[in-house]
């Protein structure tokens, strides 16, 4: 049967952006499951989803998805477009004006709904499907170039550039006439019919014959039968085929009031306010092709039911002759320059061995055995051009004096270590390279971290070197997140803003479906679950490992409609199935309530948000009688009907003191549906792609929002897949930190440090870690670490190896952390299963750890080559097929034994392997970031003040706020200078204090830099500069007058202690800044006193207390080189008992005790069973604070309030880590009774980690 081979030509995914309302995914499933032979995607503008697209429909042609019923699915990569029609229009679209705003005004609406759906100017939309991989190129190029015509989210697609096209891919291209706000169908709704004849005459003039058809789609609205008849007459006229398509927006029926919702979102509207922007029923879902042509065959006229049948047939005719492959491998790499008479892999061979010579001083055989394997598999796999590219820019980076090193599985490389690319070597840490590349794995990934101040400079080299045409940034797609679903949804639903505010800023959670928990965890929003007719109990659900409820099938499914046994979703629901409909004219319209329509409601008009809101349209019945008045009044042109006009005006009002009493049930489900979401592109933080055939060729391209910039229409994933190699060009602020550190010691005291001769085994860097005093250290700063240190007491570099990868969620989540620690400390033997272990496990004292030892463990005990191992370690860790893991259990067991292990101890090993799969850490990428971490504890403990002003000087970074970090620095014996305007630059400084002795650590204080006050931009900046290079300022008056900075500015600067070099006092400065504005500026109101007096009041001001300083300081600064806020309140605190951090560590376990301080981080790791823990800061130290569940709920609400905290607990006390579990938690003003503090605004000290 024809009808079983209908293909769907015209659907969007939710890379329609804030249109399509289903994933690509979603819809593919859906059409396997109506047995779709062939499914097209036809977002706007773009071909965003075009490789989930094909990922998913392979997924489909799978024997195990064909054993689940599923019908294997083709994917077709097509795109809708919106062409300006005249040259207004397309000026308009240059100007930036989106292609889908609403028109308002009196010529607004004609009275049907939907009919601004897809926005009606500056563009008639053209639908274009590839028909085989030069379709895709021609539409790659169509999609950049309008893009880059336009601006960001803004392209403009003129009609000379896409006739062009058109014709340079003419074969290759099927088009069709689109939707309503087509050409065609928007010349004949306006009464234009000859118009439209000509419109379908011109666009097919551009198409072979056959190739472009005019679109046939019934959605039920009133109109639809003439529409569909008036284009089928159109076709016969013009001699063009027709096609049948649903324009679908979501894969199934539920799908609509979401993409109710992201059109609201689009337009910045309410449901209320959106009306004739939606569309107006529920019927642009996923059909299956006999649904379509019973609906055709019901049509009223012979014309439009032979149109409606062909249609369909040429729907399945132009699915099966669509046919399209990506596989983009053999464009890749560009073509890379060498020197004459060499190959690409003939230089790599010299520059390796090159760099052999320099890495290994004597050259060891096995260093040399190596590099020749690798060589072997590079030559083999065609990767020499890669490996040159990277040599490059690395080169450039040496060059330029720009930190940068590679990590990742690129460390277990000799080739990239004797390059220069990364810094690790591997024969020293037992790496392997076919971790990295096989000839399995092709595809290499070799990270690069640059200092974050000078990334741009490689960029834009790679940029110059290959051509823009050739380079850009990979996209990394922005989607819904739980308070961004939350603020959006909320008004589009028309809830009041402080509201929205108030609960997006009580979620700790980033997922939108565990919105009603957070809320309910919080504690203040009882109001919200007594309307949503559920207990804060219930909604609190109980935790699964990662923190959220377990799902069961009774939680999926939510009730919006008021029931007592509502909840709220857990994950994406499939909404309610309930249907209220109405006949009108034999068409099914969702309407809004449950009472029914309202009184002078004409059916099918959308009033916007009912109570009840549960618009579901019944299925279609095919067997339905279509009782078709003829002629019909549709208010559309037509045979019969003089198209009458509805006018706003007839519209009935909707009652807007009218609340929907479930709104609050709405809002939750629907922040549940979009999660995850793609809500626009960004910039991945460093992934570029480089191709030797010209980039718009094979990936669409447009602007991302930074100038100059292009991003790719596909992310990372898409990449990949496509067999691209991106170069990932990474930003790390530590090696900022260090550029910047270096650079002022060199300066300061004439010494060039190279961090790469370091020695690794200095003792003194190794005790300032096991003391875990280590605030701004990378990786291990955090709390967790600091917990650890003390007990894993590292020695030696490879200590800090396994310290960098172990303390992570993975590890934890799988019981090694604990047994390496209790080894560490002697409380536990080390044991191995079989000698042959020890050699591979030796450096984690018997743990598994790293992703290479398992791969050392198939191979040495279990037989396996390198390359079976990399497999074997992948397929541990994707849970592949029951078939696939037994046969890898079978063959590694015999393995084992065969290497003489019993079979229980084979059996336990693979247990154990398959265990580590869960969170196995690349070694060769905890080397690396433990060479930084060696490094940064290195500079902080021989050159401290330099080391801190790096830190200050690339916030936001770490765990720690400005704050910590000078407060950390004033314990170490750090002098912290204040702000001024004579003394200070942009940046935080070192400064020479007294009479040098020699040493870094003494002889230099940390000023701080103008960058730190607030308000200061690079405008004021630069005019305070420029000045002080004429000469130092005099006073407060010199000051005002040669920089002319504003007021606010100014007062900033006095407050802070910026003029402190005068000897007046900060409020007679403040008055003296008065006089001079009042001097300056015959405008400002006279202060009718005499110069005497006026120096007199001045010096009759109060000075600024202790109170008053800090309090300034944190307000406008951050920081305070004054005091610690927690000093303020000493004298009252010892006098209740509150005991100093430092005083705390000197207790015995177990003591109760009660501490004051500045919750300066707040974690909630995923792997702590709801477990929360507090770093508490005084002016003596930082203590961690343990909060059990329980306690948090309590407590949680002031934590997010109150960053100053008096906490009542228990010391526990294990070795040299201690610990308080709290007990009680208050607010520090409201354990001071009568007391009222200075405000402090310190809200910006601290940091939540969630």
């Amino acid at each position: 049967m024809v009808a079983d081979r209908y293909c769907e030509l015209h659907a969007h995914s939710n890379f329609s952006f804030l249109d399509g309302a289903s994933h690509p995914e979603d819809l593919v499933a859906r059409a396997a499951l109506l047995g779709m032979p062939t499914l097209a995607i036809t977002d706007h503008a773009g071909l965003y989803a075009a490789v989930r697209l094909s990922r998913a429909a392979r997924q489909t042609q799978t024997d195990m998805a064909r054993g689940t019923g599923l019908r294997p699915v083709r994917a077709i990569i097509g795109m809708e477009l919106a062409v300006p029609s005249g040259d207004e229009e397309l000026r308009r679209a240059r100007r930036g004006r989106r292609l889908n705003d609403p028109i308002r005004g009196e010529r607004a609406s004609r009275g049907w709904p939907g009919e601004h759906h897809a926005g009606p100017l500056p563009g008639h939309h053209l639908v274009l499907l590839a028909r085989d991989a030069a379709g895709y190129t021609a539409l790659s190029r169509l999609a950049s170039r309008g893009h880059l015509a336009g601006g960001k989210q803004f392209p403009v697609f003129d009609r000379a550039g896409v006739e062009t096209a058109l014709d340079e891919a003419r074969g290759h291209l099927v088009g069709l006439t689109g939707c309503r706000n087509g050409a065609v169908p928007r010349l004949l709704l306006s009464g234009e019919r000859g118009e439209a004849l000509a419109a379908a005459a011109a666009w097919a003039r551009h198409f072979p014959a056959g190739d472009f058809c005019v679109e046939l789609s019934h959605h039920l609205d009133p109109d639809d039968d003439w529409l569909v008849a008036s284009l089928a007459e159109i076709a016969d006229e013009a001699g063009l085929p027709t096609v049948v398509t649903n324009e679908v927006h979501y894969a199934e029926a539920g799908g609509h009031r979401l993409q109710d919702v992201l059109v609201c979102i689009r337009h910045g509207a309410t449901l209320e306010e959106a009306r004739e922007l939606l569309l107006p029923n529920g019927e642009y879902r996923l059909k299956a092709g006999r649904e379509l042509a019973a609906l055709g065959a019901g049509l009223p006229d012979a014309r439009s039911r032979r149109a409606w049948a062909r249609g369909i047939a040429q729907a399945a005719d132009i699915g099966e002759s669509c046919r399209l492959d990506l596989d983009f491998e053999r464009y890749r790499f560009p073509g890379f320059e060498v020197p004459e008479g060499e190959t690409p892999f003939s230089y790599l061979y010299q520059l390796a061995h090159e760099g052999l010579r320099r890495r290994y001083r004597p050259i060891t055989k096995q260093a040399l055995t190596q590099l020749t394997h690798e060589l072997e598999i590079i030559d083999r796999t065609h990767l020499a051009e890669f490996f040159l590219i990277v040599w490059d820019l690395m080169e450039f980076a040496r060059k330029n004096e720009i930190i940068g090193q590679g990590r990742g599985s690129a460390g277990d490389s000799i080739v990239a270590y004797c390059l220069g690319i990364t810094k690790v070597d591997p024969i020293e840490h037992k790496l392997l390279f076919e971790r990295f590349i096989n000839e399995a794995r092709v595809l290499p990934d070799i990270d690069i971290d640059f200092d974050v101040n000078r990334r741009e400079e490689v960029i834009q080299y790679l940029y110059r070197r290959y051509g823009a045409d050739h380079a850009a940034m990979v996209c990394n797609v922005i989607t819904y997140r739980a308070r961004s679903a939350v603020r959006e949804v909320a008004k589009a639903l028309g809830v009041p803003a402080a509201a929205v505010d108030r609960l997006a800023k009580a979620l700790d959670t980033r997922d939108a479906s565990d919105v009603a928990r957070d809320l309910a965890l919080d504690g203040s929003f009882a109001w919200l679950f007594e309307e949503l007719g559920i207990s804060m109990a219930t909604a609190a659900v109980p935790p699964r490992r990662d923190g959220r409820a377990n799902q069961t099938d009774a939680d999926a499914a939510p009730r919006p409609g008021g029931e007592a046994d509502w909840s709220p979703p857990k994950r994406t629901p499939v909404l309610d199935q309930s249907v209220t409909s109405v006949r009108f004219e034999a068409q099914q319209t969702k309407r809004y309530g449950s009472t029914g329509l309202r009184p002078g409601l004409r059916p099918g008009l959308r009033p916007g948000l009912d109570p009840g809101w549960d618009p579901e349209p019944a299925p279609f019945d095919p067997a339905a009688t279509l009782d078709l008045p003829e002629p019909r009044d549709t208010g559309s042109p037509g045979p019969g009907s003089d198209r009458p006009t509805v006018r706003r005006s007839d519209l009935p009002e909707r009652d807007r003191h009218a609340r929907p009493r479930n709104r609050w049930q709405w809002l939750l489900a629907l922040c549940a549906e979009i999660d995850g979401f793609p809500r626009h592109l960004g910039i991945h933080v460093g992934g570029m792609l480089v191709t030797r055939t010209p980039l718009i060729d094979l990936v669409p391209i447009e602007r991302a929002t930074m100038p100059g910039r292009v991003v790719t229409q596909f992310d990372k994933e898409d990449i990949e897949a496509l067999g691209l190699v991106k170069i990932d060009l990474l930003s790390l602020r530590t090696l900022g930190v260090v550029s910047d550190c270096l650079r002022r010691v060199a300066r300061d005291t004439g010494t060039r440090i190279d961090l790469d001769a370091l020695p690794r085994d200095d003792p003194a860097v190794f005790a300032t870690i096991r003391a875990a005093d280590t605030v701004g250290m990378f990786q291990i700063e955090s709390r967790a670490q600091m917990q650890a240190l003390p007990k894993s007491r590292p020695e030696r570099f490879e200590d800090l190896v396994v310290q960098v990868a172990i303390i992570r969620p993975g590890p934890i989540q799988g019981n090694a952390v604990h047994p390496y620690l209790r080894r560490r400390a002697g409380q536990e033997p080390v044991t191995y299963l079989h000698p042959t272990l020890e050699p591979i496990l030796a450096d984690t004292l018997g743990v598994i750890l790293y992703q290479e030892q398992v791969m050392q463990i198939a191979i040495e005990v279990c037989g396996y080559t390198a390359l079976e191992a990399d497999i074997f370690r992948k397929a541990m860790g994707s849970h592949r097929s029951h078939l696939e893991m037994e046969h890898e259990h079978a063959r590694f067991v015999a393995g084992a034994m065969r290497t003489g292990m019993s079979e229980p101890d084979a059996e336990e090993l693979f247990r154990r392997c398959g265990a580590f799969a869960e969170f196995g850490f690349a070694r060769a990428h905890a080397a690396a970031f433990a060479k930084i971490t060696y490094d940064t504890a290195w500079l902080k403990l021989n050159y401290p003040v330099h080391y801190y002003a790096g830190i200050l000087n690339n916030q936001p970074m770490g765990f720690y706020s400005p704050a910590v970090i000078v407060n950390d620095a004033k314990r170490h014996g750090v002098r912290v200078l204040p702000v001024d305007v004579n003394a200070s630059s942009w940046d935080h400084a070192t400064e020479p204090i007294g009479e040098r002795i020699g040493d870094p650590r003494r002889d230099f204080a940390l000023r701080l830099g103008l960058r730190q006050v607030k308000g200061i931009g690079e405008a004021e900046r630069d005019r305070v500069e420029a000045e002080r290079a004429i000469g130092p300022y005099t006073g407060i008056r010199d000051f005002a007058a040669r920089t002319g900075l504003g007021e606010q500015v100014v007062e900033r600067l006095i407050a802070v202690g910026a003029f402190d070099w005068t000897d007046t006092p900060r409020r007679e400065l403040l008055w003296q800044l008065r006089t001079t504005l009042v001097d300056a500026d015959p405008r400002r109101p006279a202060l009718g006193l005499t110069d005497d007096a006026v120096r007199a009041v001045g010096r009759s001001l109060p000075a600024m207390t202790l109170a008053e300083r800090v309090a300034t300081d944190y307000r406008e600064l951050g920081v305070s080189s004054t005091a610690h806020a927690v000093e303020l309140f000493r004298e009252q605190l010892d006098a209740r008992g509150v005991v100093r951090i430092s005083e705390a560590s000197r207790r015995r376990g177990r003591s109760r005790l009660r501490l004051a301080g500045l919750a300066v981080s707040i974690q909630h790791p995923m792997t702590a069973k709801h477990f929360v823990f507090i770093a508490l800061e005084d002016e003596t130290g930082m203590i961690n604070v343990t909060v059990r569940p329980q306690v948090y709920q309590r407590y949680r609400s002031l934590l997010h309030r109150h960053p100053l905290l008096v906490i009542d607990g228990r010391l526990q006390v294990e070795g040299e880590v201690r610990n308080v579990v709290a007990r009680e938690i208050h607010a520090l003003d409201a354990a001071i009774p009568g007391q009222r503090p200075t405000p402090l605004q310190l809200d910006r000290q601290q940091r939540m980690f969630r």
